[in-house]
């Protein structure tokens, strides 16, 4: 236990020792989030586990730095670590997309692109709440599950 008593200061703020401890070492702390702030991967978003996510990010990518500094003994700025870092990391996630077996069959492929397309609502049994990117090959109208 680092503080094993709770010594009280005598002079006219009297702080007990823990606060006066935390007080004189916060520096660190606030150096870590000013470097946080500095390069960020934060994003705009709603939901507070996010935002977490994001700072455990920037944590670890501060982190991985100064370990990556300690190990190497190398003076790269934390900027172009990070850019290496997040370009080594795409040719991981590029490496895996491209080992998967490419779509030969075109009427597959156009399937494909029908559903990543925008989403409309039925036009063919006027249902109301029905959203659909399916078109009738006969009559070029959208046309959910429901109505064929």
């Amino acid at each position: 236990m680092l503080h094993s008593t709770t010594d009280i200061e005598t002079n006219h703020k009297n702080l007990p020792e823990t606060v006066q401890f935390y007080n004189i070492r916060k520096c660190g702390v606030d150096i870590l989030d000013q470097m946080a702030c500095r390069y960020s991967t934060r994003a705009a978003a709603r939901r507070w586990p996010v935002h977490v996510f994001y700072n455990i990010l920037d944590l670890a990518a501060i982190n991985a730095w100064i370990i990556y500094r300690g190990l190497t003994g190398e003076e790269r700025s934390r900027h172009v670590f990070l850019r290496q870092l997040a370009e080594e990391l795409r040719e991981v996630y590029k490496e895996k997309r491209e080992s998967v077996v490419p779509k030969h069959n075109k009427e597959e492929q156009l399937q494909d692109k029908r559903k990543a397309s925008k989403r409309h609502q039925c036009q063919v049994g006027m249902r109301k709440h029905n959203k659909t990117t399916e078109k009738c090959k006969i009559v070029y109208k959208y046309v959910c599950g429901k109505c064929t």
